[in-house]
């Protein structure tokens, strides 16, 4: 939108200090009828898309001079090398050197040690949910009181990688919430979280220790905002791209039976990459809530629970259980709906249009089969439909298919969202296929018929 109208005059002698008198410039802008901005899910903040006039100060003027703030990063890089806590702490290599045990300095596999030295430091540390980044803090006094900020943690695994010889950087970002770091100007105050940037031959690896349940090299998903600043304190600093490798994955095999008027159930959960902590994290903070989560579905109760690879984060989370379902019964033929633990219980897009893009923050699939045992004495008279549906570019991709053998039926149903950002013209688009995902889940009922 444009300015209905702006101007700017002078107001002279306007502001006085020391019998000092200067000039002031008002400037006035004016616009109309500006549209509500309305968040939605998987947006970045709203801060990256709401227009705003900023003034930075360039310059003032004394009697014994003028006095410069905008520097150019050359400056602030020496700013944080000479800061008490980012500079100062960072340099403290010697204190940890000898803090690991034997069996982790024996390892001759850098990748190896690293991965160690990382799980020995988050076993052992706790975030005390502070950032601290700007602030003073000592990583010595953390390290013996096994807790400590955000920037204290990192700190301590940054020296403690460099004091092994790695080749290891820090790294400044702004979080999602925080809105992205503007690159028109160096400022420090853009960025709101610290990580560890890790390279290991050709490969860089981000690391953060406030989470007990993140995997070497996975960080909070809200430190997933494009970009951020990385320093070394012997070079110039730099942006470096952030963005997921590794997919969210999620796998579900679900297997039906019914009998006497009941369906017996079993499900088998394979979750990887993020979605594994993220459902290690609720089960561990709230057992019984996070069992409760697999009876959104009235009409079924759990029976039995497992859980494997709570806490081997290098290995995907695993969980089976057993429960029952009763199914909606219409005289003598039953009715059922397999589709009982789903991902996206309503359509995330539900804006008539949308400004701004699609951030789904990382790549993702989700992939189910159910397996349904028909009994001898029924039908199937009603099967789904194979489908295919996605955006015309591929960026998001479901199939649907189903299979009859003998007394079995097969539905497949795979979801892939193979882009992480998408613009506001595929909105529409997108829309239509979550909206498809749903139809599915909603309508797919299976019909059985007495014989």
């Amino acid at each position: 939108m444009d300015f209905d109208s702006q101007n700017g005059k002078v107001q002279f002698d306007c502001i006085s200090l020391s019998q000092i008198r200067a000039d002031c410039e008002i400037d006035t802008y004016v616009m109309k009828n500006i549209p509500a901005f309305i968040e939605e899910d998987f947006m970045l903040s709203a801060e990256n898309y709401i227009s705003q006039i900023e003034y930075e100060m360039v310059s003032t003027q004394w009697l014994e001079g003028t006095t410069y703030y905008t520097k150019e990063w050359k400056d602030v890089d020496k700013d944080i090398k000479s800061n008490q806590s980012l500079g100062l702490e960072s340099r403290k290599t010697s204190y940890f050197k000898n803090i690991l045990p034997q069996e982790i300095l024996s390892l001759d596999s850098d990748l190896k040690k690293a991965k160690s030295i990382y799980y020995h430091l988050q076993r052992k540390l706790k975030w005390n949910r502070r950032l601290q980044i700007f602030k003073d803090y000592n990583v010595k006094k953390a390290f013996e009181s096994k807790t400590g900020s955000l920037a204290e943690l990192n700190t301590i695994l940054l020296n403690t990688l460099k004091a092994q010889g790695f080749n290891v950087e820090m790294m400044l970002l702004s979080t999602r919430k925080n809105g992205l770091a503007t690159k028109l100007y160096p400022s420090l105050s853009e960025f709101n979280y610290m990580i560890v940037k890790l390279n290991i031959n050709d490969q860089s690896y981000f690391l953060d220790l406030t989470d007990k349940f993140k995997k070497f090299g996975e960080l909070p998903f809200k430190c997933y905002n494009q970009y951020g600043r990385v320093f070394d304190f012997k070079n110039s600093s730099y942006w470096q791209d952030l963005i997921p490798k590794n997919r969210l994955a999620y796998k579900k095999d679900i297997y039906y039976d019914l009998k006497e008027d009941v369906i017996q159930g079993k499900a088998r959960f394979k979750s990887d990459g993020y979605i594994n902590q993220s459902k290690r994290l609720k089960y561990f903070r709230d057992k019984e809530a996070y069992l409760k989560s697999f009876e959104k579905n009235e009409t079924l109760e759990l029976l039995n629970y497992e859980g494997k690879n709570f806490l081997d984060l290098e290995k995907p989370f695993i969980e089976t259980i057993s429960f029952e379902v009763e199914p909606e019964e219409i005289g003598e033929d039953i009715y059922f709906n397999p589709f009982l633990f789903n991902e996206f219980e309503k359509n995330p897009f539900q804006l008539k249009e949308r400004n701004y893009p699609v951030d789904f923050g990382k790549l993702q699939e989700y992939k189910t089969q159910i397996t349904f045992e028909i009994p001898e004495d029924y039908d199937l008279e009603f099967t789904p439909e194979k489908k295919l549906i996605k955006t015309y570019d591929n960026s998001v991709v479901v199939e649907i298919n189903m299979s009859k053998k003998e007394n079995k039926i097969v539905l497949t149903r795979y979801i892939y969202i193979n882009k992480i950002t998408l613009e506001a013209n595929q909105y529409q688009n997108l829309k239509r296929v979550f909206q498809a995902i749903l139809d599915v889940q909603n309508n797919t009922i299976l019909v059985l018929k007495k014989k």
